[in-house]
């Protein structure tokens, strides 16, 4: 963009407005006017646009600005050259993500503006610190403060913000299920070392294959009515051909006899909650816990198998039903075996691509040849990719508006047809049963149990689909320059699985009235159901296309289908799709994190206080363990029982890092924590009645009306009549006195006590 002064200046005697050109003294819109040439010099005296004139004429505007966009949604390339364009100066603004918060220098920045406010002190003084770097240290930060209830307290007490004490930094080593993670990468490592050729090459993720072939798992094909009247039989397992899940559990019987091995694993484990234990006895749990996973994952193909063998290969009009269990089994045969071993926490999760979800970015060229446009790279968690990527939202990057159309398909072209048989991902149901538990699983719908009590499920249940491969825009949409965004749909919390989740204590901190479930394996379920949150997506089988369902379910499909789906553009190709009958319809888009879980049950009479007490129980835990508070989330789940809701805590790392378990073993300690936090002096419980920044208003808590929900004041005076036993004490002026049951009252001195030491 560019200014330039006008060649002629107009003024009008009667209203003084100044114009740059007119025809027989006819200015548009306004019509005949009276007016008089002028010059440059009068027009910067002019009343009304004076100002402006003399402003632009700054040396500020005869500079010039260009500004671009820096993220981690471009590749790795694209940055790279922003960046050198911005340290040599023919870029002047650069836009940025956290992406230039750490790692990446420039000096010599005049200005750093925040678009919102950091989560903590720590993000934002790396990135004020920026700018004034400089020999004469000259330099401006202005924070941008959005209409959230977080960032309005922090404008408000912007002071307090900036003397919270820093978090310390922490590396836990003495968490055994981590050490064992490592020691499983080890041995997995030495054993394709030893049956891998030197010069063979293969990516991270693909360095172990596939889990269909790693535990020799029959495949099925794709049934073409057309070509084959009868369903075409599996390919079978080759008897006595050993997989490679068997080789792996014969070199570790190996190396049982073999000491070679053992100063390198020593010297893995040093320092580590390992440290000195019996190499033999690790090696066996090792080939254990490998069988474990091995035997359950086979047990979860089994019964999709089993449906698709049980289909009368004579009977065609099943041709569709087995072809969606053929896309199912496809998809789980797919499956890295770095990313099923990590998600079964038999190998570390963190530093692996794993359980991301693409949005890949198409364009037809001028052939019509369509081409993946190289300077994006749109990945995201599962959580965030339900929040962002799902058919229909559009986002902004790199200064384009992309907009998401469908579900990207598998590549590999496994099976006889490249384009039948390639699938989108996993499916499943889910639900509520007759007792209020969250259940899902896969399979037939009409036999489905809930796992924790067995009840039946209490209505209709919900078609999901993880969508494995990602999402993709349209091959005939290029990204365009507008400007807004739109998200589709709200990423829910479904509930927590805790099936078979033992209790940790019946009388956790020493208290009757609670209750403690822990599980290491719990699985955090979200879906989306699009964007009229009840009936899930409509997705063309052919090109992956997907439209929000808009009609509840009939029996006449074909009239409910959405319009954009009933003659499309294939999204792959720049012509018609040709497909007209087959689509999946009400399918919610999910995804499921396998990672640590705890339930804290108060009892029904929390059961409104559930939502509040959780987030304490997660910022008062994050500042036991010096975690950022990201590192924990938090929800609600029916109890056991079902009667009522309670507070879960769960570790915001895939596979979990032992947070939680490690918050259970400080017990009174941990809820002693929530009761500080949220009490924080007299004056501010008598004036705070939801949440604050100085008790459980975190930067996550962006969404107004569930702040607004918050009841501080009352889950305080809950939790400290319950942790009394006998109705509560008055609070002192200096916190809360919380003897329990007939113990003495503990004063706050002697609470500190028992809280862990900074390391």
């Amino acid at each position: 963009m560019t200014l330039r002064r006008p060649l002629n200046l107009f003024r009008c005697k009667k209203t003084g407005s100044i114009w740059t050109r007119h025809f027989n003294e006819i200015v548009p819109g306004k019509g005949q006017a009276d007016l008089e040439e002028i010059s440059h010099a009068q027009a910067d005296q002019h009343p009304r646009v004076g100002r402006y004139r003399r402003g632009y004429q700054s040396d500020f505007y005869h500079t010039g600005l260009w500004a671009e966009e820096h993220s981690a949604q471009l590749s790795p390339e694209e940055n790279r050259r922003l960046q050198n364009l911005f340290k040599a100066g023919a870029r002047n603004v650069l836009s940025s993500t956290t992406t230039m918060e750490l790692g990446i220098d420039i000096g010599g920045l005049n200005a750093v503006l925040m678009s919102n406010v950091p989560p903590g002190k720590a993000n934002y003084l790396q990135r004020a610190g920026r700018a004034g770097r400089r020999a004469d240290g000259s330099a401006i930060v202005v924070t941008f403060a959005r209409n959230t209830p977080y960032e309005r307290e922090v404008v408000q007490a912007f002071g307090n913000y900036l003397r919270r004490e820093l978090r310390n930094p922490t590396v836990l080593l003495g968490r055994e299920r981590i050490a064992r993670r490592h020691l499983h990468a080890f041995l997995l490592g030495r054993y394709f070392q030893s049956i891998t050729p030197d010069d063979a090459r293969a990516g991270a993720m693909d360095v172990y294959g596939r889990m269909g072939d790693f535990c020799g798992l029959a495949r099925t094909k794709f049934w073409k009515v057309k070509e084959h009247l009868r369903r075409p039989d599996a390919e079978p397992r080759h008897k006595g051909e050993q997989t490679v899940a068997e080789g792996y559990l014969q070199f570790l019987d190996r190396l049982n006899r073999d000491c070679a091995w053992k100063p390198m694993v020593e010297r893995l484990l040093q320092g580590t909650a390992l440290e000195g234990a019996d190499l033999d006895e690790l090696l066996e749990e090792a080939a254990r816990q490998f069988t474990q996973f091995r035997d359950k994952w086979c047990a979860d193909y089994a019964p999709i198998l089993k449906a698709w063998e049980d289909i009368d290969a004579e009977d065609t009009d099943k041709a569709a039903y087995a072809n969606r269990l053929h896309y199912e089994m496809t998809a789980a045969h797919q499956i890295t075996v770095v990313a099923a071993l990590a998600e079964g926490q038999y190998l570390p999760r963190y530093g692996f691509p794993i359980g991301l979800m693409k949005l890949k970015v198409i364009e037809s060229n001028w052939n019509d040849r369509v081409v993946e446009a190289g300077e994006y790279r749109l990945e995201r968690s599962g959580v965030q990719a339900l929040r962002e990527y799902v058919p229909g939202s559009a986002i902004l990057v790199g200064g384009r508006l992309v907009e998401s159309k469908g579900l990207l398909k598998n590549s590999m072209g496994v099976g006889d047809g490249p384009e039948e048989t390639r699938g989108f991902g996993l499916s499943g149901w889910f639900g509520e049963c007759q007792k209020g538990h969250f259940m899902h699983g896969r399979g037939n719908k009409n036999e489905a149990r809930c796992e924790a009590c067995e009840s039946p499920p209490a209505s209709t249940l919900t078609d999901y689909l993880i969508p494995h491969h990602g999402f993709v825009t349209a091959a005939r949409d290029k990204p365009q320059r507008h400007l807004g965004t739109e998200r589709i749909g709200s990423a829910i919390v479904q509930a927590i699985n805790l099936r078979d989740t033992p209790v940790v204590e019946e009388a956790f901190a020493e208290v009757c009235g609670i209750a403690a479930y822990y599980k290491e394996n719990g699985e955090i379920f979200v879906h989306n159901c699009g964007e009229s949150e009840k009936w899930g997506y409509a997705i063309c089988a052919a090109c992956g296309m997907a439209e929000s369902e808009n009609k509840p379910p009939s029996e006449d499909k074909e009239k409910s289908l959405p319009r954009a789906l009933s003659r499309h553009w294939d999204l792959n190709r720049p012509k018609w799709c040709e497909n007209e009958k087959s689509f999946l319809r009400y399918q919610a888009l999910a995804c499921r994190v396998v990672t640590d879980v705890c339930v804290l049950d108060f009892g029904p009479n929390a059961a409104d206080l559930a939502a509040t007490l959780s987030i304490a129980l997660r910022l008062a835990g994050a500042r036991l363990l010096h975690l950022d508070s990201r590192e924990l989330g938090n929800t609600t789940a029916p109890s056991p029982e079902g009667s009522h809701h309670c507070p879960v805590v769960y570790d915001n790392v895939p596979g979990g890092a032992g947070h939680v378990g490690e918050l259970l073993k400080m017990g009174r300690a941990w809820v002693d924590a929530a009761l500080d936090l949220m009490w924080h002096n007299k004056g501010h419980h008598e004036n705070c009645e939801t949440a604050c920044m100085d008790c459980i208003l975190s930067a996550d808590a962006w969404d107004e009306d569930k702040v607004q929900k918050l009841q501080r004041r009352r889950a305080w005076e809950f939790l400290n009549s319950l942790m009394n036993g006998s109705g509560g004490v008055a609070p002192s002026d200096d916190g809360p006195i919380l003897p329990v049951n007939d113990c003495p009252a503990l004063s706050k001195e002697e609470r500190r006590r028992r809280l862990p030491r900074r390391s």
